[in-house]
């Protein structure tokens, strides 16, 4: 179907034909532009009292109403907590503490979120805003139990900080802080499982692989559970890292790839740059540096959405490694130093001396020994600069260990990949492992309907309009509004798949979507085995 212009919408949600809304709410649902047009008229005055009529039509301007109500609660949330961007965070506590204005869940939801956005570029401050979250939490006038769970993800995301940071130790407190809240909360699966990913990488920076191979196992478990894909892809993302950290460079790429096809598309950003950095630098190390070339290039849109200095960091790390493969080693050299300088400013010092080993690696793969000692002692003078700084000695040995084997021209590939997992998880000993044969539970297999209208898949097709409509009442009396448009697109797959006899290729023509697609929301919305 073409984009709906703004006429034929507003006739469409005024017409009394059930049927030709039914064959138009497919479309709304799948195209963002439409959808947004129909929200936008729905706010016009004569609709205002048409989601009380019942009906289709009634239930989806009440999805709009809910959605309208939610974003400009949100947006409020946001001008107040722009109030405080000009102050510190001791001063922001003290701020909430004595308005009531500031004291609710929406700006606790924003300050958390711009906690969450600046863990990668800045943890430091990130942590300091996402306890600055934490006390909204204790403060909000919420349930018991939700004011728990807030003050778990509060801190949540700032032991994640400190864990970026590499304040291992801080981590591993405040997480545990976390989990006393968790256990003192509703129970969530869902956050036990971000939880359990945050442990999990905790424990890999650790080298601690083995404990986070069965943390990332429950993690998995607990978002298959909660038929949260994008949670999955997360825990594909942290098995490739852990892949990356060891040099297993196939293993990772699988896993990263693993976690693309896990995500929707568009549906998370970040985590989807993440993976495929991953890509970028395993297919670079493989020496697959064309292939290495056309990933970064289909990348590049992705890393301009995300501008932070550590993508730029980190992508010119990327360019140098591709460079050094295509056979241009000077170049790649100038872009090594820039992230070098670049992460040691941020004090991303796990990241300042695995490009550092990386630059190693390819010194003394083309016979530039020299080169290769002299950088061994510059990292070895900058690890004894930033130790007392950093509290961080755990490699300070690895440097004269290579230095030495570089000068009797005894390094091996092995040394070398131990040497990255070293780095990579401050580990002493040999290069830990994760198990050949761990993988993630199947995305695709048949999930728990997400609203339980009816017993089974048979009665669900028999399910009426009344029983639909009550269906979304009480998932919009809830406030949520994604789960009701959910609902909404079940049920019209199942009619769908009724007048097709279960027939796919004419159900998802009716439905104007592709038969790919309406397979795998078949299996989303557990409507059998297509």
């Amino acid at each position: 179907m073409a984009h709906l212009t703004l006429s034929e919408i507003s006739r469409l949600l005024r017409s009394q034909d059930a049927e030709e809304l039914e064959r138009a709410i497919p479309h709304l649902m799948h195209c963002r532009d439409c959808y947004d047009l129909a929200a936008f008229t729905a706010t016009s005055a004569e609709f205002s009292q048409a989601g009380r009529a019942g009906g289709p039509r009634s239930a989806l301007l009440q999805v709009f109403e809910a959605e309208r109500r939610q974003e400009v609660a949100r947006l409020r949330a946001k001008a107040r907590w722009s109030e405080l961007s000009e102050l510190t965070p001791p001063q922001q506590a003290a701020r909430i503490r004595e308005s009531l204005m500031l004291q609710t869940r929406p700006v606790f939801e924003v300050a958390l979120e711009e906690a969450r956005a600046l863990a990668q570029a800045d943890p430091f401050l990130g942590e300091q805003t996402a306890l600055v979250a934490r006390v909204i939490a204790a403060l909000a006038p919420v349930a018991e139990e939700l004011r728990q769970d807030l003050q778990c993800e509060a801190l949540l995301v700032a032991g994640n900080c400190r864990r970026i940071a590499a304040n291992l130790t801080g981590a591993e407190q405040t997480l545990q802080a976390a989990r006393a809240h968790h256990g003192k909360g509703s129970g969530s699966a869902n956050l036990e499982a971000r939880l359990c990913s945050v442990e999990a990488a905790l424990a890999t920076d650790r080298g601690e692989l083995a404990a986070a191979q069965k943390t990332l196992t429950r993690a998995a478990e607990l978002f298959r559970g909660d038929r949260d894909w994008a949670g999955l892809a997360c825990v594909a993302v942290q098995l490739a890292n852990g892949y990356l950290a060891t040099a297993r460079w196939e293993a990772a790429v699988e896993a990263a790839q693993e976690a693309l096809r896990a995500l929707e598309p568009a549906a998370n950003g970040e985590l989807e740059m993440l993976a495929r950095m991953i890509v970028i630098e395993c297919l670079a190390a493989l020496g697959r540096a064309d292939e290495a070339l056309r990933a970064l290039i289909a990348a590049g849109p992705l890393f301009a959405r995300f501008p932070s200095e550590r993508t730029r960091l980190n992508v010119a790390y990327l360019e140098a490694r591709v460079l050094d493969g295509l056979g241009h080693p000077q170049e790649a050299e100038k872009l090594f130093r820039r992230a070098i300088k670049g992460t040691r400013d941020l004090r991303l010092y796990k990241d300042t001396f695995l490009t550092l080993l990386t630059l190693l690696e390819s010194f003394y793969a083309r016979g530039e020994v020299a080169r290769a000692l002299a950088l061994c002692d510059e990292a070895a003078a900058m690890m004894e600069e930033m130790d007392a700084r950093a509290g961080d000695a755990r490699v300070r040995a690895l440097w004269p260990h290579l230095r030495q084997h570089i000068a009797l021209k005894s390094l091996t590939p092995a040394m070398l990949a131990q040497s990255r997992a070293q780095v990579a998880t401050g580990q002493s000993g040999p290069a830990p492992q994760f198990a050949e044969d761990f993988r993630l539970p199947d995305h695709d297999a048949e999930p728990p309907a997400l609203l339980n209208g009816a017993e089974d898949e048979e009665d669900a097709g028999r399910t009426g309009a009344a029983d639909f409509s009550a269906i979304l009442s009480e998932a919009l009396a809830g406030g949520i509004f994604r789960e009701a448009k959910s609902t909404l697109e079940r049920r019209l797959i199942v009619e769908a798949l009724d007048e097709c006899g279960g027939q796919i290729k004419p159900a998802a023509r009716r439905l104007k979507m592709a038969r790919n697609t309406l397979r795998k929301k078949m299996k989303d919305y557990g409507l059998g085995n297509p």
